[in-house]
């Protein structure tokens, strides 16, 4: 959890996880060393040498549903999207209120947020909520899903 809680962690950070989802290959009191491996966000989403990623298994599920080839593409369309936030091209949420913060023309450097810094962030969250704003760095081309 240490990890999480660093900025930038969903881009840099590394997260222990199991090198092989397919099978229950834990052994009890076994190395950790033997079962998880350090991977970045993205190397979980995408693969990392012998690990085909996170995404390689939710589409192989998605295709074995059994529905039907508009859904399928849709579906598709959400996992490339989590695929672009796992990878960094898309920044998250966290990133992208910092950013508000950080360029909001009364924030001082200071880690203080104002009534008024905090009102433009709710009213820009507000407007996110209801579609009348798309940031593009949070959404890319993902922005009519």
């Amino acid at each position: 959890m240490k990890t999480a809680h660093h900025r930038a962690a969903s881009r840099s950070g590394k997260f222990f996880f199991r090198k092989n989802i397919e099978k229950d290959s834990f052994q009890k009191g076994g190395p950790v060393s033997e079962e998880y491996e350090l991977m970045t966000m993205k190397e979980i989403f995408h693969g990392k040498g012998s690990f085909p990623g996170t995404q390689y298994y939710l589409y192989k599920v998605i295709e074995q549903l059994g529905v039907d080839r508009q859904k399928q593409e849709q579906i598709k369309k959400y996992i490339d999207f989590v695929g672009q936030r796992a990878s960094g091209e898309l920044i998250n949420n966290a990133e992208y209120l910092r950013k508000l913060v950080m360029s909001h023309p009364e924030y001082q450097h200071d880690s203080v947020v104002s009534h008024s810094i905090n009102y433009d962030l709710i009213k820009t969250v507000h407007q996110i909520e209801t579609g009348t704003l798309a940031p593009k760095e949070l959404f890319g081309e993902f922005l009519s899903l």
